[in-house]
C-alpha cells in the first residue's frame, strides 16, 4: 500500500488549520461585537459639550431674564433649556430656548413673563441632559 505524499499531506494540513482559524477568527469576532457594550454617539458627544452661564439678570418690573452663555467646547450645543429653583425645592417646568450655541460662541437670551420668586437658574441641554449650569440671577 501506498500512502499519500509528504507534500500532499502538508498542503492538507494547512488547509485544514487555516480553515479552523478563518471559522474562529469569524465566531470570535461576532462574539465580541455581540458581548461588548454600544457606545452611542450622543453619550460621546456629550463628554465634550460643555458651557459656562456669564450673566443672569432677572429685571423684576419687566419680569424678564436675560441670560448669556458661552459654549466653551467644539461641539454644537442644542436644544438648550432652562429650569427655575424656588426656596419651596420645587422645579419648574423646563422652558426651551430655541436657538443652538455654536462652538466658542456666546449667545444672549430673554424671557419674559416668568415669576418673581425663584431662587436659581438650571440650564441644561435637552440632548445631554447630564451637562447643566446652575446659577443665582441678580436682580434690578
Amino acid at each position: 500500500m501506498k500512502g499519500i505524499s509528504p507534500l500532499v499531506a502538508a498542503v492538507l494540513l494547512i488547509a485544514v488549520t487555516m480553515s479552523i482559524a478563518g471559522v474562529l477568527a469569524y465566531w470570535s469576532s461576532q462574539f465580541v461585537s455581540k458581548s461588548l457594550p454600544e457606545v452611542n454617539q450622543s453619550t460621546a458627544q456629550c463628554k465634550f459639550t460643555n458651557f459656562v452661564i456669564y450673566n443672569c439678570v432677572y429685571n423684576s418690573t419687566a419680569t424678564m431674564l436675560s441670560l448669556t452663555l458661552n459654549n466653551i467646547q467644539q461641539v454644537e450645543i442644542r436644544d438648550l433649556i432652562f429650569y427655575l429653583t424656588f426656596s419651596n425645592g420645587t422645579l419648574s417646568s423646563g422652558t426651551k430656548l430655541n436657538e443652538t450655541l455654536a462652538p466658542g460662541e456666546f449667545r444672549s437670551y430673554s424671557v419674559s413673563s416668568l415669576p418673581n420668586d425663584f431662587s436659581k437658574v438650571i440650564v441644561a441641554t435637552q440632548f445631554c441632559p447630564e451637562v447643566s449650569k446652575e446659577t443665582s440671577c441678580s436682580r434690578s
